[in-house]
């Protein structure tokens, strides 16, 4: 797939944490549209939530209402979910209870859903198994490091 990329400077954030909703410097004139994935160079950050004139908000993966469907980078038929949380961390579990998943994995962005596939969400930190769910659960630290970000990219599918 070939992608058009729009570099932006977060130039605000909304509230008491950057890592959850911020504004960024491009918008409608920059042709970014609502759900457009945002990144920078160590991974996925976010989306479009909405935008304008010289102005667009991110919501990041890190904020509860985020969700994104993962494959495994060493088996991409695995797949699996994750989220958000109110820690601003992420969490998820896989699909196939039987999953061989484990720490350090890479997790990739599935092309299931608004994210492009073959973006680089994060590695597994944690594996645990829920008794009650019957699921395989997840921690991931993302690659993108949030309390750093002051440029992201709009990438733009052709």
């Amino acid at each position: 797939t070939e992608y058009d990329v729009i570099s932006c400077d977060i130039t605000s954030c909304d509230g008491s944490n950057w890592t959850n909703v911020f504004t960024i410097n491009c918008g409608t004139e920059s042709g970014i549209v609502v759900g457009d994935c945002v990144c920078n160079g160590l991974g996925l950050v976010g989306k479009i939530e909405s935008t304008g004139n010289g102005w667009s908000k991110v919501v990041s993966i890190i904020d509860e209402e985020s969700s994104i469907s993962f494959k495994l980078a060493r088996r991409t038929s695995q797949l699996g979910i994750c989220h958000g949380d109110k820690d601003a961390t992420i969490t998820g579990y896989m699909m196939d209870s039987e999953s061989n998943v484990a720490e350090g994995d890479l997790l990739l962005t599935s092309g299931l859903g608004v994210y492009p596939e073959g973006i680089q969400i994060g590695n597994v930190k944690k594996v645990t198994y829920n008794e009650s769910t019957l699921l395989k659960e997840i921690e991931v630290e993302p690659s993108a490091n949030f309390k750093e970000l002051d440029k992201v990219a709009i990438i733009k599918i052709k």
